[in-house]
């Protein structure tokens, strides 16, 4: 079970989501003044395991059509998605490694959220 609070870095500091639902599978966690939910999803479809953790936050943003202002949200998330044998948890960690350290690059930042690929 993951830590209550969960805490991310966000908004220049440290953020503390305390969980707020629990079932089986599925753990939320959500910031107190509800711009931050993590949702932390372990599946099995009884061929393959998948753990997804998905970061989502919202705000109030102005529509440039019509100048109104109306909640907009985004989420970014990871999956791991897994056969139920034949991969072993350390090399899971090692692609999950790979991926982090690609992606923690400013410029792949960049180029993924300017549509390249």
């Amino acid at each position: 079970m993951f830590a209550d609070p969960v805490q991310i870095l966000a908004d220049n500091g440290v953020v503390d989501l305390p969980r707020v639902g629990m079932t089986p599978g599925l753990g939320t966690y959500r910031s107190s003044n509800d711009k931050y939910l993590m949702n932390i999803r372990q599946s099995d479809n009884g061929k393959r395991r998948r753990h997804e953790i998905r970061l989502t936050t919202s705000k109030i943003a102005s529509d440039p059509l019509n100048a109104s202002n109306a909640e907009v949200s985004t989420s970014v998330y990871l999956v791991v998605d897994e056969p139920k044998y034949g991969f072993t948890d350390t090399e899971l960690v090692a692609l999950l490694n790979a991926l982090d350290g690609f992606t923690s690059d400013a410029g792949v930042r960049a180029k993924l959220l300017n549509g390249e690929s």
